[in-house]
């Protein structure tokens, strides 16, 4: 699943905060810092190398229906929703999170 994707890419903050980063991990909320290159890193997992961020983007917004996505205010910036089971980050990934300035 999409949010699954977005779960695991965030999980590792060193291999990835110039694409995605927790804006409040306590919250789940995070930002697309490069759209295109999540959606393109998507289309790898989903064998298809014509995703884009539009694609991607309509697989989000289905996500909204099944509530383990709701968008933010912001701009490119998303929220785990009530269905997302399991997206928490650890206090340890919190932590580096707030040193790192990546929340």
């Amino acid at each position: 699943m999409v949010w699954e994707f977005l779960r695991s890419l965030l999980q590792d903050p060193k291999a990835n905060p110039a694409i995605i980063r927790w804006e409040s991990p306590l919250e789940g909320r995070f930002r697309l810092v490069k759209p295109e290159e999540v959606a393109k890193r998507w289309g790898a997992v989903k064998k298809n190398s014509s995703m884009n961020y539009e694609k991607f983007g309509r697989a989000m917004r289905y996500q909204y229906k099944i509530k383990t996505l709701k968008r933010a205010k912001q701009k490119l910036v998303y929220k785990f929703g009530t269905n997302a089971s399991g997206w928490q980050c650890s206090e340890r990934h919190t932590e580096m999170s707030s040193k790192e300035g990546v929340a």
